[in-house]
């Protein structure tokens, strides 16, 4: 159930949001903010659409600071006004629950709990038990997930106890995700606020985000860890506005190995159509899948995954750097590829496809020295490289690059797997202070890969004019929310 969720006072009425946003399924009125009984508004003054009336009280994120029989009252006032919903919470209302639940109503209750520290999950499962006693019309607890290994766990428990309308929302990790799955469900809630609105809770994403959502809207996904940032779903987003397509692309930050296999099953479960697969998981995930194509096995490494009906990998690392250096001239033929991880042999595998002289340098020197076999190729030699690739992961949290650099060739070009949060990667700043003039961001390489990867999943193909789009301006895609809650 989508919900939009206003704050109300006497001075500023919402109609005009609630008239906006008429595609939603209920409209929760914060009542935090006032002050006497007095204040609690007719509904039908308001709109006609189903209300929930909610205190949250300043222990539960929220700005009600009356509590015991002052609270009581206000709760009781919302009620004999015939609030479709109101919201008890189960931390400071749980002495008086029973008497709300008896109390002679139209409206339908949801007992509610909110928690800010972090909690495990047979803790959370103990607080449910103990509220799904009382006899709600919904439960509503929201909680620091982790990842989404403990999102599957949890959604799993909601879904087990389906007749208790239970919903389990996120304030840290995956909050796109639940509150995705609950848009999609009349026995769930997930609430949105008005971007013009001010968000009262960092936890509440615009509710543009899950308005559009339905029984059937797929949704489509990152795994890696940690996922501190990302512009996946800038890229997707700016493919999806070009094409018309509103569908959710969720962050989903995966901890730990040994959850991997169970957290792909559940997202095939959850209507996921396609995946993007990240640090640390491009090789781990292979195990998971029913298939992968050719260049996934040869460099094993998948970072694509459509998830319609057989789970099939796709190496699309390969694919965006293959697209880079098409529309680039090199002159000469000696690369060198830094990094002995996946990155590193998917670039090792197309630059002894194109022909080159590959040179590989690690300071892992077990894997250097497994890589130069496997590969058939030579270590740093020294001299000049006409095309230098950072497959690393450094730059996702160092500021400087670990080692020094190989030798870049007059005209010679410069690739980065990785980008910054702010500012130039360790790998590009190094690069420029070498004199090199042809660099590669890696924004340019995740634009590709979000091109590549959307028209694998939609059976589809961008054109020209919507290629150019998708990449332009690449360096100031920084600016852009990295961070979405989605």
């Amino acid at each position: 159930m989508r919900v939009l969720s206003l704050f109300y006072d006497d001075a500023d009425a919402p109609h005009e949001l609630i008239n906006r946003f008429s595609d939603v399924d209920a409209v929760e009125l914060r009542l935090d903010k006032i002050r006497s009984v007095e204040q609690v508004p007719d509904i039908r003054k308001i709109t006609e659409m189903p209300v929930i009336a909610t205190f949250r009280s300043t222990s539960e994120s929220g700005f009600f600071t009356s509590t015991g029989i002052k609270r009581k009252k206000f709760i009781i006032n919302a009620l004999e006004k015939e609030y479709d919903y109101v919201d008890i919470e189960y931390k400071n209302d749980i002495e008086f629950i029973n008497d709300f639940l008896k109390y002679n109503r139209k409206s339908k209750i949801i007992i509610s709990m909110h928690r800010t520290k972090e909690i495990n999950l047979s803790k959370i499962y103990n607080i449910l038990k103990k509220i799904m006693v009382y006899d709600a019309d919904f439960i509503k607890i929201v909680v620091p997930v982790k990842d989404t290994a403990m999102a599957c766990e949890l959604l799993s428990f909601s879904d087990m106890h389906y007749n208790k309308k239970i919903t389990i929302l996120s304030n840290k990790r995956c909050n796109g995700l639940m509150r995705a799955v609950a848009a999609r469900d009349e026995n769930k809630l997930s609430f949105g606020y008005a971007e013009s609105y001010q968000s009262h809770s960092p936890a509440i994403p615009p509710i543009t985000s899950i308005i559009k959502i339905n029984k059937t809207t797929p949704f489509f996904g990152l795994i890696g860890w940690p996922l501190l940032y990302s512009l996946s779903p800038y890229f997707l987003k700016k493919i999806y506005r070009g094409r018309g397509i509103d569908v959710p692309y969720l962050l989903l930050p995966v901890k730990r190995k040994r959850s991997l296999g169970m957290v792909i099953e559940n997202l095939h479960q959850l209507n996921f159509m396609g995946i993007n697969v990240t640090t640390p998981y491009k090789e781990e995930v292979i195990q998971y899948l029913d298939m992968v194509d050719s260049i996934a096995e040869k460099t094993r490494s998948v970072s694509t995954v459509n998830l319609t009906n057989t789970l099939y990998g796709f190496n699309m690392d390969y694919h965006a750097l293959k697209r880079i250096l098409e529309d680039r001239v090199i002159n000469g033929s000696r690369a060198i590829i830094l990094g002995s991880g996946g990155a590193s042999r998917t670039a090792i595998v197309l630059m002894k496809e194109f022909g080159y002289d590959v040179h590989v340098k690690s300071r892992n020197k077990n894997r250097l020295k497994k890589i130069m076999k496997e590969y058939d190729i030579k270590e740093d030699n020294g001299l000049p490289y006409d095309l230098i690739i950072n497959g690393t992961v450094v730059g996702y949290s160092a500021d400087k690059f670990p080692y020094r650099l190989p030798r870049i060739a007059k005209n010679g070009i410069a690739i980065d797997f990785v980008y910054k949060e702010k500012g130039d990667s360790p790998f590009v700043k190094a690069m420029k202070q070498d004199g090199c003039r042809n660099i590669v961001r890696g924004e340019e390489l995740v634009a590709y890969h979000a091109i590549l990867s959307f028209e694998k999943w939609f059976n589809a193909v961008l054109t020209k004019n919507e290629v150019n789009n998708v990449i332009a301006n690449i360096a100031n895609t920084k600016k852009e929310n990295l961070h979405d809650y989605s």
